[in-house]
């Protein structure tokens, strides 16, 4: 998801409110047509699904939502000057992976620790 530093995640997690309020108005749609209930939200709130579709989509076609309000929460604490972007991205990027990605993660995360442990060796090698 990408970060406008002037948005505050507050805004974001009002509208989101909003959509979710959408959603439990609208409960029989949500729970038979995913994508008549996102072009509902699209059309009662444009400008946000312009900006935030993949949010909106998250929101209607996922049970749990835990990853995006973690996301969410990440971002708080970064506009508060509490953790810095750098962190945020990956922090980020991983918990995404192993929520929907596990296989290539977990794939991805014995490869870097194979390289490590390597390094380390050839460290100890090297002395």
């Amino acid at each position: 998801m990408s970060f406008n530093t002037d948005e505050k995640v507050v805004d974001i997690v009002n509208e989101l409110i909003s959509c979710v309020d959408i959603c439990i108005i609208n409960k029989k749609i949500w729970e038979t047509d995913k994508i008549k209930m996102i072009t509902l939200i699209a059309q009662q709130k444009p400008e946000f699904y312009a900006r935030r579709g993949r949010l909106i989509h998250s929101i209607v076609m996922y049970d749990d939502i835990n990853t995006l309000v973690a996301m969410l929460k990440k971002f708080y604490l970064a506009q508060e000057n509490k953790m810095d972007f750098q962190t945020l991205s990956n922090e980020v990027v991983m918990g995404i992976n192993n929520k929907f990605a596990t296989e290539a993660t977990k794939e991805v995360l014995d490869m870097i620790n194979s390289n490590n442990n390597s390094n380390n060796n050839n460290n100890r090698d090297a002395k």
